[in-house]
C-alpha cells in the first residue's frame, strides 16, 4: 500500500514539475502571445474592421473622415506653429511651412497610436461585461483590435505625410517602404502596455486616470513637436531612455528621408518591447480568472 501511495506521490510530483516548467516556457517565450493572436486571427480581423467602422457610423462622410482628419490637423500645425509663432525644425527657416509641419505631424502619428492605446486601455475588460461573464470569449484578443484601429488611422497618417511632403517639398525617398519595420517595436509595446494596463484597469479604478496622466508626459518627454538638436544635453540623455524618441526619429528617417535610422537603438527598443509583452501577456492570463469577481 505504501508502495502504491508513493508511486502516486511520485507522479503528482512530476506532473506539477512538467506543469510548472511549462508555465515558466510560455512566460519566457515570445511566440506564446503572438501564436494567441494568429490562432484567433479570423475573430480579431472582424473585430478590428467593427472597431474602425463603429468610429464613423452614422456620419454622413463616414471613412472619408480617416483621410479628412489627419489633413485639417497638419493645416492647423502649419498655420499654428509655422505661421502664427514662426517655430522653425532644427533652426533651418527656409525650409518652410511645410517642412516643418511635415515633421512635426510624422511624430504625431506615431504618438497618437501610443496614446489611443494606452488611454483605452484600462477600460477593455470592464467595458464588455458580457463577455467576462456570459460568453466564453479570448479576453486576451481585446487590444489587439483597438491596437489594429490605431495603426489604420496612422497607416492613413503616414501616406499624407508622404504625400505633402512630395507636393510641397519636393522631396520623396525610398526609405518610406521600410517604415513598417519602424513600427514592429511599437506594436510590442503597445500590446505589453495595453495588457498590463487593462488586467491592472480592472482591480484598480485609477489606472485610467494613471494612463491619461502618463500619456500627457510622454507626449512632452518625446521629439514630437520639438527635434532632439534642440534638447540641452542633460535632458538629452533622459529622452534617449523613452522608447518613444526613437520609435519617432525612425518614422521621419524613413518616411522623410530626414537622417539615418537609428536601427541599434530601435533593435534595443524592440527587445525591451517583447520582454514587456510578454510579461503583460502573463500578468494578464494569470489574474484573469478573477475578473468575473470584480466585474
Amino acid at each position: 500500500m505504501s508502495i502504491v501511495v508513493a508511486g502516486i506521490a511520485v507522479s503528482q510530483s512530476l506532473v506539477f514539475v512538467w506543469s510548472f516548467f511549462g508555465v515558466i516556457a510560455s512566460l519566457y517565450n515570445p511566440l506564446v502571445p503572438l501564436l494567441r493572436i494568429f490562432n484567433q486571427r479570423f475573430l480579431v480581423k472582424r473585430l478590428c474592421i467593427r472597431e474602425i467602422a463603429i468610429r464613423y457610423r452614422g456620419s454622413v462622410l463616414g471613412s472619408l473622415w480617416a483621410f479628412l482628419v489627419p489633413v485639417v490637423m497638419l493645416g492647423l500645425y502649419t498655420l499654428v506653429f509655422g505661421g502664427l509663432f514662426g517655430v522653425s525644425w532644427d533652426g533651418d527657416e527656409s525650409a518652410g511651412l511645410a517642412a516643418y509641419a511635415v515633421q512635426l505631424y510624422c511624430g504625431m502619428v506615431v504618438f497618437q497610436i501610443f496614446q489611443e492605446c494606452m488611454t483605452r486601455a484600462p477600460l477593455l475588460v470592464t467595458a464588455v461585461p458580457n463577455y467576462v461573464k456570459k460568453v466564453v470569449f479570448p479576453l486576451d484578443i481585446l487590444p489587439v483590435p483597438v491596437l489594429g484601429a490605431a495603426m489604420f488611422h496612422g497607416c492613413i497618417g503616414s501616406l499624407v505625410v508622404v504625400a505633402v511632403n512630395a507636393a510641397f517639398n519636393h522631396a520623396f525617398s525610398w526609405t518610406m517602404f521600410l517604415f513598417p519595420l519602424v513600427w514592429v517595436p511599437l506594436i510590442f509595446w503597445c500590446l505589453g502596455i495595453m495588457w498590463w494596463f487593462a488586467a491592472l484597469g480592472v482591480y484598480v479604478r485609477d489606472i485610467e486616470h494613471i494612463a491619461g496622466l502618463s500619456a500627457q508626459i510622454l507626449f512632452f518627454a518625446s521629439p514630437v513637436i520639438y527635434p532632439l538638436s534642440k534638447v540641452p544635453e542633460p535632458f538629452l540623455q533622459i529622452l534617449k531612455l523613452n522608447p518613444l524618441t526613437w520609435i519617432v526619429a525612425g518614422q521621419r528617417a524613413t518616411l522623410l528621408g530626414s537622417g539615418a535610422i537609428p536601427w541599434w537603438p530601435l533593435l534595443i527598443v524592440g527587445f525591451a518591447g517583447v520582454c514587456l509583452l510578454v510579461s503583460g501577456f502573463a500578468f494578464f492570463q494569470r489574474v484573469r480568472p478573477g475578473f468575473s469577481d470584480i466585474i
